[in-house]
C-alpha cells in the first residue's frame, strides 16, 4: 500500500506560484468555478484550508475539495465530517487528486450516503 507525506512547506509555495501563474495567463480558477453551479447566498467551504470543526451541522450548501482526498487514510471519517456539515440537498466538489476515479467513485460507493451525478464526472 502507497502511503503519502505530508507536503513540505518549499513544495507547498512552489506549487502556490505555480497556480497563481495559471490563474493569470489562463484565469483557470474563474473557468472552473463557472462550471460550480454556485448561487448567490449559498455557503461554500474550501475544504481542506483548515478545521471544519467549528462549521454547525447541515449548514454548508457546497463543499469543494481540491487535490486532497488521495491523502485521506480513512476515507469514511473524511466523508462523515462532510455528510456532518452538507444541508441535506447541498453539493460536495470532490477532486480525485493524485488516484485515479475509479479509486475515488469506489470510495464514495462504499461510503453509501451520497449519490454521484455522472454528467459531472469528467
Amino acid at each position: 500500500m502507497k502511503t503519502h507525506n505530508k507536503m513540505g512547506n518549499s513544495t507547498f509555495h512552489f506549487m502556490t506560484i505555480v497556480m497563481g501563474l495559471m490563474d493569470f495567463f489562463t484565469k483557470h480558477s474563474n473557468k472552473k468555478f463557472r462550471t460550480l453551479e454556485i448561487q448567490t447566498g449559498q455557503f461554500v467551504v474550501d475544504y481542506g484550508c483548515g478545521p471544519a470543526r467549528f462549521l454547525k451541522d447541515t449548514s454548508i450548501d457546497v463543499i469543494y475539495a481540491l487535490d486532497m482526498f488521495h491523502m485521506i487514510k480513512k476515507s469514511d471519517e473524511f466523508l462523515s465530517e462532510f455528510y456532518r456539515i452538507l444541508k441535506l440537498a447541498g453539493t460536495v466538489i470532490l477532486e480525485d487528486g493524485h488516484q485515479s476515479r475509479t479509486s475515488t467513485k469506489e470510495k464514495i460507493k462504499k461510503f453509501g450516503l451520497f449519490k454521484m451525478r455522472m454528467d459531472i464526472l469528467k
